[in-house]
């Protein structure tokens, strides 16, 4: 019996063009995945997502599902003519891989990789996908179809069910309740089906729930802010994501660490593994720029400033800090170094003008690669393009960037 292969560069050539058809069809999804990075790895057996320690959100696929999905001739027998494909490689098209994208995606929004405790893994697998999938009579992603299964030669064996709710259960049972109710029911209950993707993969998810859920929350914002909209049946969920106070030193350190250092993966490098457009290569950066921009107005308190600068001073051998103080204008620029926050003078004191800060730092060229605003928020924004990380002791939401809270005495 002969071995079908598969080429990596070909899978990843039909997962970007699925990931391209997928941001005309339904935009907020193919946004979303615009966010996450994308690896192919020939040890997982179908795909999967986990949340990186740097914050990225990565889906893994395994080639030769990305070909079983997405066969451009017949799997099962490769030698025969187009004309003679079978019925099963016929049926699986490029809006199958879309449907698995959307299938990822939705696992991401739900948390399910940073949900699952010491609840036993089967289980919760099942309970998981049955929450995304939806009743097969109301499904959540139309286009998902069973599951194909190949030998160890990659040819086609068999496909398998996909797996639904129960359609006597609710349909807004949260995985947890369905994980519940699976226990009450085991002996009653038979866990039929196949698995979308493959959930080993959650295990390797570096962060706790408070961490993915801000991570999650700062993507679906900045989605929903380019189109607008959000799939009727996440709303719940997304919704949910900003309700916990999350530990906001982490977010300092993800954002800095996105933008200042590390080996990560990047589109501005060539792949010197797989020379081939949209292919990420591996960058390194050193220390970046920093320009950190404090409201001196009389609502920062000095508690917010030692709690920040605390954290930012850990930080600092990957940025280089140019402090700027700002009320109605900017008001003084200088350079940082450790421990100068406990000894800085204050310029200013007036009202508060994010305009005429955006202005500032734009004419003076002090905007850089990591820009972060320590202010009360108590000013109207800006409609401004620029990445930002804002630092707050209220409960505010800028129109752009990230936003941390940090609760003061």
């Amino acid at each position: 019996m002969s071995t079908t292969t598969f080429s990596s560069i070909e899978a990843f050539n039909k997962l970007m063009r699925s990931r391209c058809l997928l941001l005309t069809k339904t935009p907020w999804y193919g946004t979303m995945c615009g966010l996450m990075d994308w690896e192919l790895d020939d040890a997982i057996s179908t795909a999967g997502v986990r949340i990186k320690r740097n914050g990225r959100v990565e889906c893994i696929f395994s080639p030769r599902f990305i070909h079983a999905l997405f066969p451009e001739k017949c799997i099962c027998a490769p030698d025969i003519s187009e004309e003679n494909v079978c019925t099963f490689c016929a049926g699986h098209k490029i809006d199958t891989i879309i449907g698995v994208l959307m299938h990822e995606v939705d696992h991401v929004v739900k948390l399910h990789c940073a949900r699952r405790g010491s609840r036993r893994p089967r289980l919760w697998n099942y309970a998981a996908d049955k929450n995304v999938n939806g009743k097969e009579r109301d499904k959540n992603i139309p286009s998902l179809i069973d599951i194909p299964i190949l030998n160890e030669d990659n040819l086609h064996i068999g496909y398998s069910p996909i797996i639904y709710l129960d359609p006597t259960l609710d349909s807004n049972m949260t995985t947890e309740e369905i994980y519940k109710w699976q226990i009450d029911n085991e002996e009653k209950i038979e866990l039929n089906g196949s698995l979308v993707d493959n959930h080993d993969i959650w295990s390797e998810s570096a962060i706790d729930i408070d961490q993915a859920r801000q991570i999650v929350a700062d993507m679906c914002d900045q989605v929903s802010s380019v189109t607008g909209d959000t799939p009727g049946h996440l709303e719940d969920s997304i919704s949910k994501l900003r309700q916990p106070t999350v530990d906001w030193r982490f977010i300092v350190k993800n954002y800095v660490g996105r933008k200042a250092g590390g080996r990560r993966s990047s589109y501005m490098r060539r792949s010197k593994r797989f020379d081939v457009f949209g292919w990420p290569g591996i960058t390194l950066r050193n220390r970046a720029p920093a320009t950190v921009s404090v409201d001196v107005s009389a609502s920062v308190s000095n508690d917010l400033l030692e709690k920040f600068f605390s954290e930012i001073e850990s930080l600092s051998s990957m940025i280089q800090i140019t402090l700027v103080q700002f009320d109605k204008v900017i008001q003084h620029v200088s350079e940082y170094h450790r421990g100068d926050w406990k000894n800085i003078t204050i310029h200013g004191r007036g009202g508060t003008n994010f305009i005429n800060l955006f202005a500032g730092l734009r004419e003076n060229k002090l905007l850089n690669p990591i820009n972060i605003i320590v202010t009360d928020g108590e000013a109207i924004f800006p409609q401004d393009n620029v990445d930002v990380l804002w630092v707050c002791n209220n409960r505010i939401k800028p129109p752009q960037g990230t936003t941390i809270y940090i609760p003061t005495a």
